[in-house]
């Protein structure tokens, strides 16, 4: 087997990996607590980009992030499948690297009653003994880096001669 080939699989396999994490799991996660006590929520990836009835709205910027991740994955299994073009790999690498940086920026690219770039801060802090923190959610980091890492790894075979 080729190192061309098996850079592909890796890139291949990152990116799945990318995508069902970035999907199913938490893209925000917030968390409230009072007085002692303290009450986690997490939102899947799909909720954030989708949304859902009385919570996020539809976020086109998350939903470009996705539609980047699947171009990317066409773009590094399309030479696999025999069709080889010397720019399916600059593709690959700009359409993953691109979706890693959106997910990462899920907390702002996330679309609240209609707005996107959301102030958080209007609903953090800590008010008469109470706080509330969002942070990004696990699904967002670890897509976000599965992405970069397979835009890296779509990368090694421009680099690397088998």
């Amino acid at each position: 087997m080729k190192k061309s080939q098996i850079f592909s699989i890796c890139t291949i396999a990152l990116g799945a990996l990318g995508l069902i994490f970035a999907l199913f799991l938490a893209g925000i996660t917030m968390k409230a607590s009072a007085y002692g006590y303290s009450e986690t929520e997490s939102y899947s990836g799909l909720k954030t980009i989708f949304g859902e009835k009385d919570g996020f709205d539809f976020s086109i910027f998350l939903f470009i992030a996705f539609l980047a991740a699947i171009a990317g994955l066409v773009f590094a299994i399309l030479p696999m499948a025999g069709i080889k073009k010397k720019a399916f790999p600059i593709v690959s690498i700009a359409c993953f690297v691109a979706a890693g940086i959106f997910f990462f920026m899920t907390k702002q690219f996330v679309n609240v009653d209609g707005k996107y770039f959301y102030d958080w801060s209007q609903i953090e802090g800590e008010i008469f003994g109470a706080s509330m923190k969002v942070n990004l959610g696990v699904g967002a980091i670890l897509g976000g880096i599965f992405f970069i890492g397979a835009g890296v790894t779509s990368a090694l075979p421009l680099c690397i001669k088998d």
